[in-house]
């Protein structure tokens, strides 16, 4: 039971008010984000093909899925509670299930 009240008291602290251009524009950020980590991945793809020997990607690779897995599970959480609360538009929760879907790792799991 407790539980249950923290998370609701923490689901109503993430968005006060939650009006819907507040959170058009927390959808506009995600996406924005989504696809800079989208070209980083590539760009890391794209060396790592070319220039295998490299001896910088292993270190960009682990700190950009340690920031990527990092932001992706913040977003989640944070989607999660406006999903509960019933705050997202039939379009935002079909976005969301696209990020979000499939299991949820930390960067310790995946290394």
């Amino acid at each position: 039971m407790a539980y249950l009240r923290i998370l609701t008291l923490l689901s109503l602290t993430l968005f006060k008010g939650c009006k819907s251009g507040d959170i058009d524009n927390f959808f506009e950020v995600i996406n924005n984000d989504t696809v800079n980590y989208n070209a980083n991945g590539a760009e890391i793809a794209w060396q790592s093909a070319i220039n295998p020997n490299d001896p910088t990607l292993v270190n960009r690779a682990a700190n950009y899925q340690k920031s990527r897995i990092s932001w992706q599970n913040r977003m989640c959480d944070k989607l999660a509670a406006l999903y509960f609360r019933n705050l997202l538009t039939t379009t935002q929760k079909r976005q969301s299930y696209l990020l979000c879907r499939g299991p949820k790792y930390t960067y310790e799991e995946i290394r």
